[in-house]
């Protein structure tokens, strides 16, 4: 869903353009195009398993304490 569908390029580029463009991608998937109190979707991820790793740490060590 980041560039031209493949039908597309097959109807308007050589055919050798389309086997480089799809093996080598242009880049348009890292766009950031939404940020959510300034962190990506990736970031928001990684935070949030942090976070529930943990919790599942401080359950572990104060359950055997």
């Amino acid at each position: 869903a980041c560039g031209p569908p493949l039908e597309y390029m097959l109807d308007t580029l050589p055919f050798l353009e389309v086997i480089n463009t799809i093996l080598m991608g242009d880049g348009n998937c890292a766009d950031i195009s939404w940020t959510f109190l300034g962190l990506t979707i990736p970031e928001q991820t990684l935070l949030f398993f942090i976070a529930l790793g943990g919790a599942c740490i401080w359950q572990m060590v104060r359950k055997d304490a």
